[in-house]
């Protein structure tokens, strides 16, 4: 099981498993909530949950029975 999705996760020799994280929504959310904090617009506690996903590929077995 992979993390972050890395590029060679993909490819055919390796076909990881693995978990995806949106770097550019990450990147979005984080940029927001420092101008936020630096201008007052929300309070101290603003927070931001970006869901990752699975990216299910050859070293993932079928389930047993």
């Amino acid at each position: 099981m992979g993390y972050d999705d890395g590029r060679l996760s993909d490819n055919p020799r390796i076909d990881l498993t693995t978990i995806h994280q949106d770097a550019h929504g990450l990147a979005e959310s984080s940029v927001e909530l420092a101008v936020d904090l630096l201008t007052e617009v929300h309070a101290l506690d603003a927070g931001a949950v970006l869901e990752p996903t699975l990216k299910v590929r050859g070293t993932t077995a079928p389930p047993t029975r």
